[in-house]
């Protein structure tokens, strides 16, 4: 994860040579925001049961985002740096990093070429808006580094038809924090993931198309072992009218195999599956508001499992702008995660939360929110739930961006 800055240095300027729009054609957005906020939590080191102690955070975010536009795409920059203080678990104080880079460019009439870059480094988990493989499940605070990478390219080839390719990659590591039980660690292990898939549409309408999807894929747990997978699917889209309001279905199947060695376990877990895989989505805006739907059955590498899952997962997230001087959001998500194999216990989790924010001024505004999650487990464990709770202060030197106070903080 050390290479990473210097990954992302040599990727976004490529990727802005892809830009064939010169600098006077360009719309420019610059709106940092600077904010403080105090947060409450019943349980700071997710612990099941009754054992989970309350602790009060204190957090400084900085945030950068430049937006730049011309007339065949945009690309927009997001760099959020923060400190967080903790009253009593002060081997918590961390400093996070998260780091966003979006490109759309439509290269030719016929082709839009896409690019995500992300980096992101937290104490932080459980995002209830996030549908980040090592998000999704609990466990005790450890430090958190993620790495993305994606890039598609589309082009119609035909009257009727079009093809689109995709490649995307991830990394993922875990750090025991000073202070903190080395032990937490022993079971959560570096991994990557990375895969490529081919998906070929064809027009029913102005609106629809339906397609079929090839894809190859791999996790790797760099000291439990990996698996490959093969995926084939049926794939429906259907525009709604707005840019970016769409339904998508996909219905397939994975073909796994490997092999895997948690630690301290004797005997490998052997990887030959063939299962279904589905996956639903609906973006649509209306007026002032905004819901996003999501629900899919899929291969992981497991997050912090010990082993390579497949998890189910429904997730809605509703935002709203009332008026100039109000935006929120809602926002809940169910997770079923089952390891490979039949020695670890499937997890299941369900979280939900809310934001708010009112700005009485133009560059001035105050956010509040709250988030709950519940996660059992299948072995007659104790549940573990994680209550928090914020209030904070935000200052826009430029005035606001048009989504800003959305996310939790």
């Amino acid at each position: 994860m050390g290479q990473t800055a210097s990954r992302l240095s040599i990727i976004i300027p490529l990727a802005l040579s892809l830009c064939q729009a010169g600098p006077l054609a360009a719309d420019v957005e610059f709106n940092p925001e600077i904010s403080v906020q105090a947060e409450s939590t019943d349980n700071v080191t997710v612990q099941a049961g009754e054992d989970g102690e309350s602790d009060m955070i204190s957090r400084l975010r900085v945030v950068l985002p430049v937006i730049r536009k011309w007339d065949s795409g945009q690309f927009e920059f997001r760099y959020a740096p923060a400190y967080d203080w903790y009253r009593d678990t002060d081997y918590l104080n961390n400093d996070s990093q998260d780091l966003t880079f979006g490109l759309d460019n439509r290269t030719s009439r016929r082709a839009l070429f896409h690019l995500d870059v992300g980096y992101n480094k937290s104490v932080q988990q459980g995002g209830v808006d996030s549908l980040v493989s090592d998000d999704l499940i609990l466990t005790e605070p450890v430090d958190r580094e993620r790495a993305n990478f994606s890039a598609s390219y589309r082009r119609d080839f035909a009257r009727r038809w079009s093809w689109n390719g995709v490649i995307e990659a991830s990394e993922f590591r875990y750090n025991a924090l000073p202070g903190g039980d080395p032990g937490v660690t022993s079971d959560i292990v570096d991994r990557s993931d990375w895969g490529a898939r081919l998906e070929f549409d064809h027009n029913l309408s102005q609106k629809a198309t339906l397609g079929v999807m090839i894809g190859r894929s791999s996790n790797d747990l760099d000291s439990t072992g990996s698996e490959d997978i093969d995926e084939l699917a049926v794939v429906w889209t259907r525009n709604l009218g707005q840019p970016g309001d769409r339904i998508r279905v996909a219905l397939g199947v994975a073909d796994r195999s490997g092999e895997f060695l948690p630690v301290g376990a004797l005997v490998p877990v052997t990887v030959s599956d063939m299962e279904f895989s589905t996956e639903f989505s609906l973006t649509k805006t209306v007026r002032r508001s905004s819901w996003i739907l999501t629900a899919s059955q899929a291969p992981s590498s497991g997050g912090v499992a010990a082993v390579a899952t497949t998890d189910t997962v429904a997730g809605v997230l509703y935002r709203f702008t009332p008026g100039p001087h109000w935006s929120g959001s809602v926002s809940g998500r169910y997770v079923s995660r089952d390891p490979v194999g039949d020695t670890i216990v499937s997890t299941d989790s369900l979280a939900f939360g809310a934001s708010l924010e009112w700005r009485p001024k133009p560059k001035f505004g105050y956010r509040l929110g709250a988030d709950y999650s519940d996660q059992s487990y299948q072995a007659g464990q104790e549940d573990t739930t994680v209550a928090r709770g914020w209030f904070g202060l935000v200052w826009y030197p430029r005035g606001p961006h048009s989504s800003s106070g959305r996310s939790s903080g």
